[in-house]
Order: C-alpha cells, then structure tokens, then sequence
C-alpha cells in the first residue's frame, strides 16, 4: 500500500511540474510576441538582474529555520519571528541594491522603470 500511495503522489507531483512548465511556456511565447523583440529583451535582462539578487536576499536562513525549528519547537513563535525579520530586511536590502544598479547603470527608461516596478 505504500508504495501505491508513493508512486500516486510522485505522479501528481511530477503532472504538476509539468502543467507548470507547459503554462509558462505559453506565456512567455504570449509575452514575446506581444512585447516585440525590444521590449521583450529588456524584460528579460531586468528578470535576471532581480532573479540574481533573489537568493542573496533570503540570505540563505531556509536551512537555519528548519534546523532550529527541529531542534526547539517550543521557540517556534520566536525563530518564526526571527526569520521574518530577517526575510524582510534581506528583501529591503534587495530592492536597495536593485533600484541602486539601475540608478547608475545607464538604460533605458523602461528598463529603469521596469526594474523598480519588479525589484
């Protein structure tokens, strides 16, 4: 019986991942053709610029959580608080060095604009 239920939910996990990826792949084909090649390439540039500053702004504390969490769950209130915290000033942090780049990086208005409206 366990094995049943363990090949049922890897299927449904992995029919998920799949849904996922066709749907982006149809809105990015959607985003690319409507957008034109120009506009489409500064969006992407400006994903990967905040995609790059994403992980460094969690600061890596997701193993910590988990760790502290196994080991005091009487803190849980605490470390979940903690984590909060440090979550947002990381993301605050982020949003600094990102909109920072674009002020003394020269581009494009839009790409500017772009970068502050998804950093």
């Amino acid at each position: 019986m366990q094995i049943k239920k363990l090949l049922g939910n890897s299927m449904w996990m992995t029919l998920e991942k799949v849904i996922n990826m066709g749907v982006n792949l149809l809105v990015t084909i959607w985003l690319a053709r409507w957008l034109g090649p120009e506009e489409f390439g500064s969006l992407s540039f400006v994903l990967a610029i905040v995609l790059m500053v994403g992980p460094v702004s969690a600061l890596g504390i997701n193993a910590i959580i988990t760790r502290e969490l196994t080991e005091q769950p009487e803190r849980e209130g605490i470390i979940m608080a903690s984590a909060a915290l440090l979550r947002s000033s990381g993301a605050l942090l982020g949003v600094i060095a990102v909109v920072g780049w674009a002020m003394f990086v020269p581009n494009s208005l839009t790409t500017d604009e772009l970068v502050v409206l998804i950093g």
